[in-house]
Order: C-alpha cells, then sequence, then structure tokens
C-alpha cells in the first residue's frame, strides 16, 4: 500500500507538474497547501475521537493539510525511536473509527515539508506518520453527487478513508520493527518485498481478470514504464519499456527485481481496454499487489463542427471523460481531412467528452 501521506514522486507526471506549480504559489496563496514545521499543538478539524491526542504528540515535527484546491486531509510526521513510535502505535489505537490501518515501509524516508533548497545536507527524515481526513471535505471531493472532475482519482466514489498510520524501517537508527507491539485493532500491511518472500529486490504481483465475465484473462500484458519526458513536438509524454510480463492461464503475474524509479504500470489484452494501473515510486524492497480488471473496448464518433454548424477538419478530438474511476484513453485522436474521428480504445462505460480545439 502506498503511504497515506503521499508526496508527488509517485503520481503521474501531468499531475506533478500541477502540483510542482501550486507548491511555488503556495506562499503567496497559503489556502492551496498548508505546511507549518515544529510540534506546536493544533486544533481539531472534524476527526475521529483520540486523533487530536496523536496528532499534538511531541515528537511530531511538521504537518501538512491537502490535497491542494481541496484541503481536509492532514499528514502528521514525526522522529523517534521504537520506544517513541510504540507510544504513538498505542495512542493511535485508541482513536473511535471503524478501522484504523498501519503500512510499513523500507526506509529511509524524507518529507518535502522539512527539506531546505539552501542545504542539500539538512536532516529531512521523518520514522513515522498519521493521516487523517476531514469527513466533510472527503465528501465534497469524492462523492458529491454530480461531481466527474476527479473521476481519475483513486478515491473517487469510496467511503471515507480510514485513519492510517505509515512507519518507515531498515534506516540509520528509527525503528525495529521487531521489537514493535501491534495493538489488536490495527489492520497491518506491511509492502517490503523481504516480508513477501522477495530476496532480490523490488516485486509487483497480481491478477488480471474481465469486468464482465469475472473471469482471469490469460496471456494479459503487464508493462513497467519509464517516463522520459516530453516529446519537444507533440508534447506528449515519451515512456520506455522496463520491465514486461504476461498473465498465466490463471490471469496471474509476478515481476522481480525492479530497479529504482517511478514508473507507470499498464495492462492490455487482446479485445479489451488497455489500462494504466498505477503510477509507483521503488525502492530497493518495495512490493505491490494488484487486482486488475479489463473491460471491453468501445468506441465513439461523430463529426466536429465550428459555431455556425460547419465541419471542421483538422481539429483534436474531444477528449472522453469518464463519469466514474474508468479506463478511458488519455489521447484522443484527431479528426480526418472528412471531418470525422473515432475514439477506439474506451471502456465499455458512459463517458462525457469536452472539445480541445487546436490550430490546423
Amino acid at each position: 500500500m502506498k503511504p497515506a501521506c503521499t508526496s508527488i514522486a509517485g503520481l503521474r507526471p501531468e499531475i506533478v507538474l500541477g502540483l510542482s506549480l501550486v507548491m511555488l504559489l503556495a506562499t503567496a496563496a497559503p489556502a492551496l497547501i498548508m505546511v507549518q514545521k515544529g510540534n506546536e499543538p493544533t486544533k481539531d478539524h472534524n476527526w475521529p475521537a483520540g486523533s487530536l491526542d496523536l496528532a499534538n504528540l511531541k515528537t511530531r515535527v511538521d504537518y501538512w493539510e491537502g490535497p491542494p484546491f481541496g484541503g481536509g486531509q492532514y499528514c502528521f510526521e514525526y522522529r523517534g525511536d521504537t520506544a517513541a513510535f510504540q507510544t504513538a502505535l498505542d495512542a493511535f489505537a485508541k482513536i473511535k473509527a471503524p478501522g484504523l490501518e498501519l503500512s510499513v515501509h523500507e526506509g529511509p524516508k524524507e518529507s518535502f515539508v522539512l527539506k531546505d533548497p539552501k542545504d542539500p545536507k539538512a536532516d529531512a527524515h521523518v520514522d513515522w506518520s498519521f493521516t487523517v481526513w476531514n469527513p466533510e471535505s472527503w465528501n465534497r471531493l469524492y462523492n458529491k453527487q454530480g461531481n466527474a472532475w476527479n473521476a481519475e482519482d483513486p478515491n473517487f466514489g469510496k467511503p471515507l478513508a480510514a485513519p492510517h498510520m505509515d512507519v518507515w524501517v531498515g534506516g540509520e537508527g528509527g525503528i525495529d520493527w521487531s521489537k514493535v507491539k501491534v495493538p489488536e485493532n490495527v489492520t497491518v500491511d506491511d509492502d517490503r518485498a523481504t516480508a513477501h518472500g522477495y530476496k532480490d529486490g523490488s516485486a509487483v504481483v497480481g491478477d488480471v481478470y474481465d469486468i464482465g465475465t469475472s473471469k482471469p484473462i490469460a496471456g494479459a500484458t503487464i508493462t513497467i514504464q519509464r517516463n522520459k519526458g516530453q516529446d519537444k513536438k507533440t508534447l506528449k509524454y515519451v515512456y520506455e519499456t522496463v520491465l514486461e510480463a504476461k498473465t498465466d492461464d490463471a490471469g496471474h503475474f509476478e515481476m522481480k527485481a525492479i530497479p529504482e524509479g517511478t514508473f507507470q504500470l499498464t495492462a492490455s489484452a487482446s479485445g479489451v481496454a488497455a489500462r494504466v494501473i498505477g503510477y509507483e515510486a521503488f525502492g530497493k524492497n518495495t512490493f505491490r499487489k494488484y487486482t486488475v480488471k479489463l473491460s471491453a473496448a468501445a468506441s465513439i464518433s461523430g463529426q466536429i463542427k465550428d459555431t455556425e454548424g460547419k465541419p471542421v477538419a483538422g481539429r483534436r478530438s474531444p477528449t472522453p471523460k469518464a463519469s466514474s474511476r474508468s479506463t478511458a484513453c488519455r489521447t484522443a485522436g484527431a479528426s480526418s481531412s472528412r471531418t470525422t474521428t473515432t475514439i477506439s480504445c474506451l471502456t465499455a462505460s458512459r463517458h462525457t467528452t469536452s472539445p480541445r480545439p487546436t490550430s490546423p
């Protein structure tokens, strides 16, 4: 599981660009994202009972509120030894919520809040974090009726996220996981490859199904790709394949010895729409597991006209946007000289389109 306090390292390139601009604007417009260093006590923001006690522990070194243009997600970051983490974990277990989640990651971990661009040697490490949402903000962002602008966000349409802790182990000093006692009401997810039996670096495993029949898809292609930047002419992002695997007869795949870096993972198969299944940042000992559901491909076609109703040739076609979490192609086709365009890599579900005229 990805850390609940997500940095921009594992996000889509276009989102990274957007958030980078937001960070540049943060000083002038604090409402976009709020950052605070130190452990000065904070106030309750409609969190589950018990959250405030954990948020205000003296071991806290910073916190920030995001996401930009929405808010409501609070991430608190801490430093300390195993005993200090145990104190925080015991406080976490006292939070009154339907579920409490703890994820274990390979360390070390650096916080973007603590990094100092003027001092590359500044200590920016953290040992654990605590993430909690304001329910009102979550529902406004992800469950508001008629709101589909962020349909590709993994949280879209889902119930409120549980209070979550992340801990990084294996770095210099820090936390000795073998000495930690996890309370019974806390669910643990360990995303270290070694914890799942992989000894030669990071690994990805998963299963691919047909969303219409629930049957496994044999021979599907899973690809790990590295972003090489934008093409200067088309401005489209260019990807190179790093690793590739095929699913077996049971739809299962396994990829080992994945190099360090941030990659795009895709799934494709004959007769179904290809999809991006994730953007992941891999360290030396990262484990990811996916359940991938692919849908039968569909297509839409039509004619582009100007405001006077006349056909227009050589224009970029409307961009499909799903009304729910989907696999719509992010690259729209271009209209032909006959002013007709077809987009053939959509899932068989409901989509809306928005025109994007460009110069011929």
